[in-house]
């Protein structure tokens, strides 16, 4: 893409001017919900959060708390019906993404905003060549044939396919799970975004190839300066390459902090829980200690603090009030009544 195409881009939100002074991408009380036969299904309950430019912000929690559903609710994907986006806003540098139309989100996904698969095998179609489903991106975009198939080669060396002109032509098939995943980071880099939502991108993936995708996306990013969100249940991924953290539980935030001031010291009994459960070098041969209970239905979210059924703290009020998501430190917040009877301490 030229220079000239790029600030271009960079300067309007789908033809709508940008606020300088606005934060990359703002989501605030992002509100998701499936209407079943069964039931309603709350799958995000008032999400917020910001991204500055060349910032990671990790969304952490476990499987169904609302993490990927969140993730496609930005990028204006989810499957409507059942699913609906009942309230909220998503702001990309103070444009309002709902109050766009289809046509002009198109526009935007991909260009201004992608998003990383967590399954690379399923998300790439099995009937096309790798190579074809990147350029065509580019090619829907105005960009020849051969500037096309250049620009999908020079990408998919960045990202490191060995013999990338020769690899263009292969099928998905054809690739390793660590090399489809790179190839899902080339086609979801293939337009130089300003945000990119990579959603547990090393899922079924050893730990060696673990590590070179997030050494990797960690290298484009500082290259391009992108903000990325980075959807996960693997706290050692978080630890490595993420600026702040936000916890999800039940579809709601519960905590947020930098990874530091986190991971040295948790305001949630949620996050509390989760960093127990792992395992540590310096804790040779004793006991995980696992979050007891399992995570809430969520058609049926418990009143007052979700959590509460599993919480060891829990007291009468937990179980009447829903805790308001505040500052409880310097840049700390925290849903819990009780964070800092339980967690502040000199």
């Amino acid at each position: 893409m030229s220079t000239t195409t790029r600030t271009r881009d960079r300067e309007t939100v789908a033809g709508r001017p940008t606020d300088p002074d606005a934060p990359l991408l703002a989501v605030e009380d992002l509100t998701v919900e499936f209407r079943t036969d069964k039931g309603v299904v709350r799958a995000v309950n008032g999400l917020s959060y910001e991204l500055q430019a060349g910032e990671t912000l990790a969304i952490l929690g476990e499987s169904g708390s609302g993490k990927s559903v969140s993730a496609q609710a930005v990028m204006g994907i989810v499957d409507s019906p059942p699913g609906f986006v009942t309230a909220g806003s998503v702001r990309l540098k103070g444009v309002n993404l709902f109050d766009l139309k289809e046509k002009e989100r198109r526009r935007v996904r991909g260009s201004q905003m992608s998003l990383i698969f967590q399954d690379a095998l399923t998300a790439l179609n099995p009937v096309y060549t790798v190579g074809w489903q990147i350029s065509e991106m580019l090619r829907v975009r105005g960009i020849s044939k051969s500037d096309a198939k250049e620009k999908a080669v020079e990408i998919l060396t960045q990202v490191g396919i060995p013999s990338a002109g020769d690899r263009f032509d292969n099928y998905p098939h054809e690739f390793s799970g660590g090399m489809r995943q790179r190839a899902m980071i080339a086609m979801s880099l293939a337009l130089d975004p300003d945000v990119v939502i990579a959603d547990e991108p090393t899922t079924a993936l050893d730990v060696t190839v673990q590590a070179q995708v997030m050494e990797l996306l960690a290298e484009l990013q500082d290259e391009f300066q992108m903000g990325m969100i980075l959807i996960t249940h693997d706290l050692g991924v978080v630890a490595d390459v993420a600026d702040r953290v936000v916890v999800m539980y039940a579809g709601k935030e519960v905590e947020q902090a930098d990874i530091f001031s986190l991971y040295e010291r948790p305001y949630h009994p949620y996050t509390e829980g989760l960093m127990h459960s792992i395992p540590r070098a310096d804790q040779k041969g004793t006991r995980l200690q696992p979050i007891i209970g399992q995570p809430p239905d969520l058609s049926a979210i418990p009143p007052g603090c979700s959590f509460n059924p599993r919480c060891p703290y829990a007291q009468d009020i937990c179980l009447e009030e829903p805790p308001p998501f505040r500052e409880v430190a310097p840049n700390r917040y925290s849903a819990c009544h009780f964070a800092e009877e339980l967690f502040i301490r000199d």
